[in-house]
């Protein structure tokens, strides 16, 4: 018997789970178009809801396309495993891959956290750049950052980071996690 408190959680998870994995393939795409990849198949994650499944998908960039036009969609492992019907369903069936579609409340939670609707991806680009800036700094402090892992730089909002240094010197803390 499943309570509608545990089945509501159990929605939550398993969009927070594919999304997740979603977002890390949407990088993985990044890398094979930054080295010009023309690989008939790529080797993608399996975005199931489990968090503990590490299985690879292999799918051409035209497949991997049709599924990330629908935000509610994502591809796993082709077996019944890889999929919680009572949160999704299988929309297409293929040797190397199946298609799931969210339904119900984790349908709308998948697509709210899609990262190809604008807010999403804003707000995913401004974090991107940030962790891959080497460095930063704010134009109200008089200090620089290089670690993301700093408690000061991490009180520094998004929006209000600069790149480089600002010729300003590097923050103390930033100094003792680089040893």
């Amino acid at each position: 018997m499943v309570l509608v408190g545990d089945a509501s959680a159990r929605e939550e998870r398993a969009a927070t789970n594919q999304t997740l994995f979603r977002e890390i393939n949407e990088r993985v795409k990044e890398l094979h178009e930054g080295f010009r990849l023309d690989l008939p198949l790529g080797e993608w994650i399996c975005e199931c809801a489990d968090d503990t499944c590490i299985d690879k998908v292999a799918m051409s960039a035209n497949e991997y396309e049709a599924v990330r036009n629908n935000g509610a969609r994502f591809f796993v492992a082709p077996s019944d495993e890889h999929v919680w019907p009572d949160v999704e369903r299988v929309t297409v069936r293929t040797a190397k891959y199946w298609v799931v579609e969210k339904v119900g409340n984790s349908g709308a939670m998948a697509r709210e956290a899609d990262p190809r609707t604008a807010g999403v991806r804003a707000r995913l680009e401004t974090e991107r750049a940030m962790t891959t800036t080497a460095t930063w700094h704010s134009p109200r402090a008089e200090i620089h950052h290089n670690n993301d892992q700093c408690a000061t730089s991490r009180r520094i909002k998004p929006r209000d980071r600069r790149r480089g240094t600002g010729e300003r010197p590097l923050c103390p803390n930033c100094k003792r996690l680089a040893f």
